[in-house]
């Protein structure tokens, strides 16, 4: 063994040895990582949209007839994300409910049509809507 490693071919192989290794580091610092810490990506991710949706929302009442200024504030699940062999997804959080303050907010037709809109852009039932008047 002793007279292998002296050997010209010896030095050879723990030279390749040594290369290879080095290039294996090299590799795995350069190759993405799991994230370690992914509650905080997929809560930053579920704040995100729930602002969005909540302007959207929001921008969307204001054009309703009777509604005017309004407010929207939505509840939303807590996030998990699905994973399978190929990729990671991120799935969307489920809707939870829904306030809504505006204007009209004291008038029953008003009442009405924000609760069934908002029931129906967010896919839950109109028991999970509220509205009341902007103050």
């Amino acid at each position: 063994m002793k007279e292998f490693l002296k050997s010209a071919k010896g030095i050879k192989v723990i030279i390749l040895i040594a290369f290879l290794g080095v290039c294996l580091i090299f590799m795995s610092s350069i190759i993405p990582k799991s994230r370690a810490e992914p509650t905080k990506d997929l809560k930053a991710y579920a704040e995100n949209y729930r602002i969005s949706l909540e302007e959207d929302l929001a921008a969307m009442l204001k054009e309703t007839a009777g509604v005017g200024k309004c407010k929207v504030f939505i509840t939303i699940s807590a996030t998990e994300e699905s994973v399978d062999n190929k990729s990671s997804k991120i799935l969307m959080p489920p809707v939870n409910g829904a306030y809504i303050v505006c204007e009209g907010g004291d008038l029953p037709t008003v009442k009405e049509q924000v609760t069934y809109a908002v029931a129906s852009v967010l896919n839950i039932p109109a028991n999970r809507v509220y509205v009341s008047k902007l103050s």
